[in-house]
C-alpha cells in the first residue's frame, strides 16, 4: 500500500508519465524514496547525543576474571555481556570482589545494620 502512496507524492507531469505509461510505476516509487532520502538528510540534523559506553565490557576491571570463570566454566552457549562473560559469571565475580573488598575494610556482613522504616522505634 505504501508503494501505491508513493506515486500520490509525484507532481502532475510525473503521474501523467506513470499514467501514460511512459515511466514505469516502480521506478516513480524509487524517485520518490530517493527524494525523500535526500530531503532527510538535507534537512536531517546531527545526533546531539550518544549512548554511554557498556559498563560491563571489556574495559571493565573484572572483566578479564569473568571472561576466566565463563570459559572456565564452558559456558559457550550463553550471551555475554559486553562481549565478555555470561550474567551468572559477572555477578559470581562482583559478588566475589565485594567480599575482598568487605574484607579489607574489617567489616563483616553481619556487622552491618539494615535500614529502618521511616517511623519506627529506635
Amino acid at each position: 500500500m505504501s508503494h501505491h502512496l508513493a506515486l500520490l507524492e509525484l507532481d502532475e507531469s510525473s503521474r501523467a508519465q506513470v499514467r501514460d505509461g511512459k515511466v514505469s510505476a516502480t521506478d516513480a516509487v524509487a524517485a520518490v524514496r530517493r527524494a525523500r532520502r535526500k530531503s532527510r538528510a538535507k534537512n536531517g540534523s546531527t545526533a546531539t547525543w550518544e549512548w554511554e559506553p557498556d559498563f560491563l565490557a571489556a574495559t571493565h576491571p573484572l572483566a578479564v576474571k569473568a571472561r576466566r570463570l565463563c570459559d572456565a566454566r564452558e559456558h559457550t552457549m550463553r550471551r555475554r555481556i559486553g562481549k565478555t562473560a555470561c550474567g551468572q559469571c559477572w555477578e559470581t565475580v562482583i559478588r566475589q570482589d565485594e567480599r575482598i573488598v568487605i574484607a579489607a575494610e574489617g567489616v563483616s556482613a553481619t556487622a552491618v545494620t539494615p535500614m529502618r522504616p521511616r517511623g519506627s522505634a529506635a
